[in-house]
């Protein structure tokens, strides 16, 4: 009997010690990437003008991924690319370099199920354009050709 009051005396101390805190979180959505993407912080110890700059650079890195990636804007370095490099090696940022090496993984893994390689198939709908159109089964069979991720070589500089 004293050995159960004394362990239900030590279970009431531990829980008036471990005072429940609540978490107020700090959220923010915004439209990029043609979608809704949102951020949201829990956290107790920083001010919450530092956790919006938190979020803020975060939404600026993502700015900075659709910079690059955007393969609908044509000065984005993904068109570049994809305008060029069937011809002729092409350099690229670390930035594009590591989200390749990624999608690489991810293709290797999923066996070919997830492929970067793709893009030159989602062109052919021109979704755009102010006319998007259906292209043929020949059309798509000519250019699934062009789909390989194998095909797919980074030249590692350090």
């Amino acid at each position: 009997m004293r050995k159960t009051l004394l362990l239900l005396s030590i279970i009431l101390m531990i829980s008036q010690c471990h005072q429940k805190t609540e978490f107020y979180p700090i959220e923010e959505t915004r439209v990029m990437m043609d979608t809704f993407i949102q951020i949201v912080i829990y956290d107790q110890q920083r001010p919450e003008q530092e956790l919006r700059h938190i979020i803020d650079l975060a939404f600026d890195r993502i700015e900075q991924i659709d910079r690059i990636t955007n393969s609908y804007v044509d000065s984005s370095l993904i068109s570049y690319i994809n305008q060029n490099a069937d011809k002729t090696p092409v350099n690229i940022d670390s930035v594009l370099e590591q989200i390749l090496n990624i999608s690489l993984k991810i293709s290797e893994i999923s066996s070919g199920a997830f492929d970067v390689t793709t893009g030159v198939i989602k062109e052919m709908w021109a979704f755009s354009s102010d006319n998007p159109t259906i292209p043929d089964s020949m059309q798509i069979k000519e250019k699934l050709k062009l789909v390989n991720f194998r095909a797919l070589k980074l030249d590692h500089h350090q």
